[in-house]
């Protein structure tokens, strides 16, 4: 997932994995049954502008929240 939002990839996870709800909330990505099908018609159903979004907000909120710098600070805190 990380390395995806670093990369500014569109995310593609199955639902009810815990990470589905992040990707629905950010709108990073798209969240599917752990189905074939049904992957194949919603990307065939996402528009370049769409999957250009979900790639956007998917790398702005890597260099926000996740990346080495943002979380540096937070691992520091976490082990003193």
């Amino acid at each position: 997932l990380y390395e995806a939002m670093a990369l500014a990839k569109p995310i593609v996870v199955c639902k009810d994995t815990g990470i589905d709800d992040l990707v629905e909330k950010e709108k990073i990505g798209i969240v599917i049954s752990y189905d074939a099908k049904e992957l194949m018609q919603k990307i065939n159903s996402m528009s370049p502008e769409q999957i250009k979004d979900f790639s956007q907000r998917a790398n702005k909120l890597y260099n926000e929240k996740y990346s080495w710098n943002s979380m540096k600070d937070v691992l520091k805190e976490a082990i003193l």
